[in-house]
């Protein structure tokens, strides 16, 4: 315990097949209402030997994610989805394509519309130790980003931190304590709190509850939901885990070495897969074997 309270990216060209079924996911924005996310024939390479690139990351791919929706991004480990999640809150540099952001064009901007749009996408990382400053108090690792972006007095800045460490569910005495003394609940309760501080419209979670205990991923899974509800938060929502982004999510989008080959509603995706790589990823979670 912590001790706290159906288009997609295209199916593409190359190893997928011309025919292959794609359930359609972009057109579900209302055409009057800019969607939170919108990405477009996003392409995103490393180097590799010698400085040629690599097969991409993330290849072709295109989603748009709707104001205050959840939507769950699956595959297997090295598909993309960490990468893609980076991309939109601009830690990656796309190779091609486009990400908007509210309406915004994120690749576009300039340095200070950037610093402006950053302020509206904020990502809640898988290891809640390793994102958190260890030299920072509890407290200030929430008002820092509140002080980058010149938000408030430091008497405001702080009110706002105590009050967002309390709905996240953090003891009153624990912002002045350093992440190394709290559990790691409680460390992804403040990193929660901290991607709250400057009310962004979406939220990129990536594998926020693998690293903590079965108990404990309900506890935050919960409190996430309350939040989406509260706020109107749109999530990305990348897991490997198949029942959580079920219990999260109202869409979900399947991704296979770089490309999305399924986006739809989650019951239906779950129910009657278009993709035989869906299937397999299915057939694979020990309580639908066999089903």
């Amino acid at each position: 315990m912590d001790g706290s309270q159906t288009t997609t990216g295209s199916a593409g060209a190359g190893s997928w097949p011309a025919d292959a079924r794609v359930r359609t996911g972009v057109e579900d924005v209302a055409p009057n209402r800019p969607a939170a996310l919108r990405v477009r024939d996003l392409r995103v390479e490393f180097p590799g030997r010698h400085g040629a690139l690599s097969r991409p990351a993330v290849d072709s791919v295109s989603l748009d994610l709707a104001p205050g929706e959840a939507m769950g991004l699956v595959g297997e480990s090295g598909c993309g989805k960490t990468t893609l999640g980076r991309a939109v809150v601009g830690l990656v540099r796309p190779t091609r394509g486009s990400i908007e952001i509210g309406g915004a064009d994120l690749l576009s901007a300039s340095p200070r519309s950037l610093k402006r749009l950053r302020r509206h996408t904020q990502m809640i990382f898988q290891d809640p130790g390793g994102s958190l400053n260890p030299r920072m108090s509890v407290e200030r690792c929430v008002t820092e980003p509140l002080e980058i972006h010149g938000v408030g007095s430091r008497t405001e800045r702080r009110t706002r931190a105590l009050s967002l460490l309390e709905r996240c569910g953090m003891p009153g005495d624990a912002s002045g304590r350093y992440p190394h003394e709290l559990s790691g609940g409680q460390r992804q309760r403040v990193a929660i709190a901290r991607a709250l501080a400057l009310e962004p419209s979406l939220i990129v979670c990536d594998e926020p509850t693998s690293a903590l205990d079965v108990s404990v991923q309900a506890q935050i899974l919960n409190l996430l939901m309350e939040l989406q509800r509260e706020r109107g938060l749109a999530y990305l929502f990348i897991s490997h885990d198949i029942a959580v982004v079920a219990h999260l999510c109202s869409r979900i989008a399947v991704m296979r070495e770089g490309r999305v080959v399924e986006v739809g509603p989650t019951e239906s995706v779950l129910a009657a897969p278009a993709d035989p790589y869906t299937r397999r990823l299915l057939d694979a979670v020990p309580s639908r074997a066999g089903a």
